[in-house]
């Protein structure tokens, strides 16, 4: 699948919009919209290109339609023919991480570093028809609601706290009983900011309505916990075991003791306390891809790589590939898709905190044969590209 040019000025900014006054007052906390973010908005994704990417077989794509009152949820890939069939009201489409197939989609993602890169998940992007959207639900992480074409009128609740209150369709979280305390309808350019657990309606109120989800990552600390385990399980062996060597004798034997207890939480506690082991299997968990491309490897010599660095001004970064990098006593880290890269600490940050390298930028760090390398390998996987390598040949 080719990607799309950008058209997006990669400087903009979003307009009525004070970062540091919104995380400290907005962020996980309350609701805010943004009337003209972004002014005379240019809608980066046709509803075509949106229903063929529901047709693709690796996209994660729903419909959602009212019928009879009550309504149906249908999972992508969807034949065309499903698209003529839809009536005229009531039904929505949505198409997940669309930034991974257009770049357009995805530089929309450069307004929001303000947030770290490893907690922005995706852009998901809807269309619906008149009356169509989701009933009232709620998410469990934060989303701005970027309206792209036509009108969406949004309603908002307080913030829900019971699971009771959420009808049994856990896919979409429903509300039972919503009571709108806020609404408003958005135009192009406008963006609403929802924090997790508040309920929200969005309705379509005319065809073609085209809304951009940014939605950011909150894993549950059930998540958190079960991966942590799971990787620090993989580094011990069956050598190690409980022992206790210089046993007292115990006139209770049905008894587990407080020391016994003791001697449990202090071996647990030494795999939880360290933070190196903490930072290296982070950065792979939220480097993890949730949506991974199959990509044809590319045999390049070094000489290959030299030629191909003079020759370009520029080096991307593939659109679905995560990257992130930690900085410890011990060593920086660069991880990439759940996979982790002894890395200089320059080159590390340059590559994680942008999407687009200046060619120099790059060459001016790979004085070492380690940076070489870790450059020729990343450009080889996929990860990163020059301009025309990105086509369906080495990008299936």
């Amino acid at each position: 699948m080719t990607l799309l040019q950008p058209t997006i000025t990669r400087n903009a900014m979003i307009n009525n919009f004070d970062i540091d006054d919104f995380l400290q007052h907005h962020w996980q906390q309350k609701p805010l919209l943004i009337r003209n973010a972004f002014v005379n908005f240019s809608n980066p994704l046709t509803p075509e290109e949106l229903a063929g990417l529901a047709c693709e077989e690796d996209v994660e794509s729903r419909i959602v339609a009212k019928k009879n009152g009550h309504y149906e949820l249908a999972h992508g890939p969807f034949e065309e023919s499903v698209f003529t069939s839809l009536p005229d009201t009531d039904w929505t489409l949505l198409v997940q991480a669309v930034d991974h197939y257009d770049r357009d989609v995805a530089d929309l993602l450069n307004q929001f570093r303000f947030i770290p890169n490893w907690r922005i998940d995706d852009v998901m992007v809807s269309y619906a028809s008149k009356n169509g959207g989701i009933p009232a639900h709620t998410d469990n992480y934060d989303v701005f609601l970027l309206q792209g074409a036509g009108c969406r009128q949004w309603q908002l609740g307080s913030k829900t706290t019971h699971v009771s209150q959420l009808q049994s369709n856990e896919e979409l979280q429903l509300l039972d009983d919503f009571e709108p305390e806020q609404e408003w309808l958005l135009n192009p350019g406008d963006m609403l900011y929802v924090p997790p657990g508040f309920g929200h309606r969005g309705t379509s109120m005319d065809n073609d309505c085209m809304t951009y989800s940014i939605g950011f990552r909150a894993p549950s600390h059930g998540e958190l916990l079960s991966d942590f385990c799971d990787h620090q399980i993989s580094l011990l062996n069956e050598q190690q075991r409980y022992s206790d060597p210089q046993l007292k004798h115990q006139q209770h034997p049905g008894q587990i003791t407080p020391a016994t207890l003791d001697k449990v939480q202090d071996i647990l506690k030494k795999l939880v306390d360290d933070k190196d082991a903490i930072a290296h299997w982070f950065g792979e968990f939220m480097t993890l891809s949730k949506y991974p491309r199959e990509v044809s490897r590319l045999e390049l010599s070094d000489n290959d790589i030299r030629s191909m660095l003079n020759e370009h001004n520029v080096l991307y970064r593939d659109n679905s590939s995560r990257f992130a990098y930690t900085n410890t006593n011990k060593q920086t880290t660069l991880h990439i898709n759940a996979q982790s890269y002894n890395a200089s600490l320059e080159l590390a940050a340059l590559l994680a905190n942008n999407d687009q390298y200046s060619t120099a930028a790059i060459q001016a760090l790979l004085a070492d044969r380690e940076s070489f390398t870790l450059i020729q390998q990343l450009i080889q996987q996929g990860e990163l590209y020059f301009e025309e390598q990105h086509n369906d040949d080495v990008y299936g």
